[in-house]
């Protein structure tokens, strides 16, 4: 009943099929009309926290993540956060707060405080690009990647969620 409740909550939060390649695959999303240079510069909370319910409910619902977690909730540690973007207003604390308030709130993992033994350690970055013209930027890409290891350090994973902001 338990596993029921949990698939059913993971299933309203994924919004993209499970990948199935070793890097688990990626989404990418275009967000057009009228947008300012902050906005293809810098990333949102908000948009962040979206990259991050999107790309987690992937996870929760992918089979290499369902394989590992069988019928229990696994214990999860939130390890390295990194913004290697250009997006300067994204605190890696706020990427942390996010990235926590999407696992708490997926009740598919029992999370615990970073330095715990736990079963699986999700390990994200933040990256970007811009497409430039004549005129400056002309398009920002943000690609967030999460990797799950387990304790021993055998690698479970990678997945990625891509946004562009045209300007």
């Amino acid at each position: 009943m338990k596993r029921l409740a949990a698939t059913l909550a993971l299933v309203c939060l994924a919004l993209a099929g499970p990948a199935h390649a070793q890097r688990r695959g990626a989404t990418n999303e275009i967000e057009s009309g009228t947008t300012t240079n902050m906005v293809c510069t810098n990333l949102s909370q908000a948009e962040f926290q979206q990259m991050a319910e999107q790309l987690f409910g992937r996870i929760f619902t992918d089979e290499a993540f369902i394989e590992v977690a069988g019928d229990t909730r696994p214990s999860v540690v939130i390890g390295d956060v990194v913004n290697d973007s250009h997006s300067y207003l994204m605190e890696t604390d706020v990427m942390f707060n996010s990235l926590r308030n999407v696992i708490v709130a997926s009740r598919a993992v029992r999370l615990f405080a970073p330095g715990a033994d736990a079963d699986i350690t999700i390990a994200s970055q933040l990256t970007s690009t811009y497409l430039r013209g004549d005129r400056g930027a002309t398009q920002s890409n943000f690609t967030l990647n999460v990797t799950l290891t387990r304790l021993n350090g055998e690698y479970l994973g990678a997945w990625d969620v891509n946004r562009a902001f045209r300007c």
